[in-house]
């Protein structure tokens, strides 16, 4: 079969590389160019259908219009879309899948033949802080200065410098009981903002630092999506800096914090309840605690937690509903935590709610479709119905995300063998 093909890459290297390889799977035209503007112009006014769209991550992270573009002309709509990547940019193309871009797959730099060739195969056949000491990250010395000359005339009486994440984590070392706010750059060399906030998060003495992201107007939906995504940034900084709207950001930042340790006590409330085996306790408290802070999905996450505790045969079925009704809330707060669509996902197994199982999975992986154990449970699902052709999909897109699933592969032999039953017996 003969394919049509358009590259986007700045990178001539990389350009013949991929056409080698490429040439492996069948015969493959290309145009190719090195720039998305070129390419959108002649995409618009070609008219040739295209099958596969390969974009230099580097250019889709700056201009997500080409890919909003492709989904809408008739040539490329249909077309597969492939984003060429570092392994180190895996977590920006999550958060552009969770934008909505509707991007097919991922090859990962650099090249090896073997690998991406199995994966196109695959995808041909599928298709309140005390203003004590404060942490600023910043690479560029003018941005750290005005952000340390503001940060001082808000009342912050100590104020630690570092020029990219891995300083400011070792800062962060050596002065944890003093440091009361992190403000980072999003984006520095060495260790970026988003990668000092992973480590952080992921560090338990650490996790609870409060952390704002300081970044360009272009990134900050990506930042929305992974703070989304259960990262935890408290707010956001905007370069260039003006006076007046950083104060007021500051400001609006002081109330967020508040309300959040506000809802910490509840929490602490709640789970301390939860432990001591009194759920009814919790759930009244915590009920209070939406009931002040309607718009916290973690005091709402929590008071599906405390419903679920309760384990009387009389009380029960009524809890797991109010559960899965809190839970439910927490996640339209919060759309893209995983965990909690997880949390979801089972109050409603437990309640014997197929179709809001189907519905929440669905829901999300639309949003974030990088999440290969949220497919394959959808597939499983599908399978356990009778529904092969929905469950062949979803496990197919779950090994095209991760092709070590083992889970995955096991319900797809299984789907297959039924499958072949399936038609022995009409032939029969």
């Amino acid at each position: 079969m003969d394919y049509f093909s358009v590259i986007v890459n700045p990178d001539k290297v990389q350009r013949n590389h991929l056409r080698q390889v490429l040439s492996t799977i069948g015969k493959v035209d290309f145009k190719e160019f090195d720039n998305e503007e070129e390419a959108t112009k002649w995409l618009i006014n070609d008219g040739r259908q295209v099958d596969f769209i390969f974009l230099s991550w580097t250019l889709s992270k700056q201009n997500r219009a080409l890919l909003e573009t492709l989904r809408t002309l008739e040539v490329t709509k249909e077309a597969l879309i492939f984003l060429i990547a570092s392994s180190e940019d895996y977590e920006w193309i999550k958060a552009i899948f969770g934008l909505g871009a509707q991007v097919d797959n991922i090859l990962v730099k650099p090249f090896r033949p073997k690998a991406l060739k199995e994966r196109l195969d695959s995808v041909l056949k599928e298709h309140k802080i005390e203003k004590s000491c404060v942490l600023l990250v910043e690479d560029d010395s003018a941005a750290r200065e005005i952000l340390k000359k503001y940060l001082t005339s808000f009342g912050f009486n100590k104020v630690l410098e570092a020029g990219d994440g891995d300083e400011g984590f070792k800062l962060l070392e050596k002065h944890a009981d003093d440091i009361a706010l992190i403000v980072s750059d999003w984006e520095m060399p060495n260790t970026n903002g988003m990668q000092l906030l992973r480590k952080i998060r992921s560090t338990p003495k650490y996790a609870s630092k409060h952390f704002i992201m300081v970044t360009s107007q272009t990134s900050i939906e990506e930042i929305k999506t992974i703070q989304a995504a259960e990262i935890g940034v408290d707010g956001y900084l905007n370069k260039p800096f003006d006076l007046k709207t950083f104060k007021g950001k500051m400001d609006e930042i002081f109330k967020q914090l508040e309300s959040k340790r506000q809802a910490e006590r509840y929490l602490l409330q709640g789970r301390t309840l939860i432990a001591q085996g009194n759920p009814f306790k919790a759930i009244e408290t915590l009920t209070e605690g939406v009931g002040q802070l309607p718009t916290s999905s973690a005091l709402h996450e929590a008071l599906g937690d405390a419903c679920c505790a309760v384990d009387s045969k009389q009380n029960k079925e009524h809890a797991l509903k109010q559960g899965a009704e809190a839970y439910e809330t927490a996640l339209r707060l919060n759309p893209l935590k995983t965990s909690l669509v997880m949390k979801c996902f089972e109050v409603h197994t437990v309640l014997g709610n197929r179709n809001d199982c189907i519905r929440i999975l669905k829901d999300h992986l639309q949003k974030l479709g990088l999440n290969d154990d949220l497919r394959t449970r959808l597939g499983k699902i599908y399978l356990q119905n009778g529904f092969y052709l929905a469950a062949e999909k979803e496990l197919k897109r779950a090994l095209n995300v991760n092709p070590a699933n083992t889970e995955a592969q096991s319900l797809y032999q299984i789907v297959l063998s039924l499958k072949e039953e399936a038609e022995k017996k009409n032939v029969a």
